[in-house]
């Protein structure tokens, strides 16, 4: 087993699942763009590699694509009235569309010369992954710690509450989003990168993937405080990719491994929900899930 290589997947994943955190714990919005800001950020990246872009300026240009995604799912609830389930379900499919005509076909092959291939020693692409994934989540710390950041997480809490503090919600939840699939789509990006390749499906049952991974997270580090909250999501990607490369190892079949990440998150979600049920839940940020 690949234990380097579960530990590259899991600092990609993190980030992902670091960005799930925000909409759906933080903000309390099952937001399902993220599979479409997934495939975004690797489609961009990919685009503008293979027309001669800079690669970092094509990784900025691709976290910016799930940024406006996320962008367009906030302003469909905020200022179109639209559920929050079916505003992301709108963006998702439309994205379908949009990141097809992005690349022009289904897949794009990248070559070798993203910024995890700029230099061949072995130790390089651990060593990006790693100090990207510290300042994702360095930065991320930052801004929930400020009073924006404050306002963001009560928004998620109770949106009267700060209607009386005489600040719109609206605006916290367009910047929760932006920022979440911002963060999803950089996963993506990192991983087209890691793969070599962008396809239209990579993205394609992600959500579950990722839920999974946050639910093990929050079972492994129980999310008290905003710093464990965070650092449950790169426990839980650790975790999820270990046991997602331990079943290709026993031998599970790839055509498998979809229900059994179903029943792996069934199994997490009523340990969540029976092994706690005699203690004050002490968790921050939404427990709709």
């Amino acid at each position: 087993m690949d234990y380097i290589g579960i530990i590259e997947l899991a600092f990609i994943f993190s980030i992902f699942v670091l960005g799930m955190i925000i909409s759906f714990r933080l903000l309390g919005f099952a937001d399902l763009t993220i599979e479409g800001s997934f495939t975004s950020g690797g489609a961009i990246f990919a685009i503008l590699l293979s027309n001669g872009i800079n690669p970092y300026l094509s990784f900025l240009m691709a976290i910016l694509g799930g940024g406006i995604a996320g962008l367009c799912t906030a302003s469909l609830h905020c200022y179109a009235g639209i559920n929050k389930l079916l505003s992301g379900i709108i963006t998702l499919t439309m994205l379908y569309t949009v990141n097809l005509r992005i690349m022009g076909r289904s897949n794009m092959y990248m070559g070798n010369t993203t910024m995890l291939n700029l230099f061949k020693q072995p130790w390089f692409e651990f060593s990006l992954l790693l100090l990207i994934c510290l300042m994702i989540f360095l930065l991320v710390k930052l801004l929930l710690s400020t009073n924006i950041g404050l306002f963001l997480r009560a928004t998620g809490e109770n949106e009267v509450f700060v209607r009386n503090l005489k600040e719109n919600p609206k605006k916290f939840i367009i910047l929760g989003l932006v920022v979440s699939n911002s963060l999803i789509a950089l996963s993506g990006c990192l991983f087209a990168q890691y793969v070599g390749y962008s396809d239209i499906g990579i993205g394609q049952g992600m959500l579950v993937s990722m839920l999974t991974a946050m639910i093990i997270g929050e079972n492994i580090v129980r999310p008290s405080t905003l710093n464990r909250q965070i650092i449950s999501a790169f426990f839980g990607a650790v975790v999820f990719q270990f046991l997602y490369s331990l079943a290709l190892e026993i031998g599970v079949k790839p055509i498998d491994l979809k229900i059994i990440i179903g029943l792996l998150l069934i199994s997490f979600l009523v340990l969540a929900k029976y092994g706690n049920r005699n203690t004050h839940n002490k968790n921050i940020g939404s427990s709709f899930i």
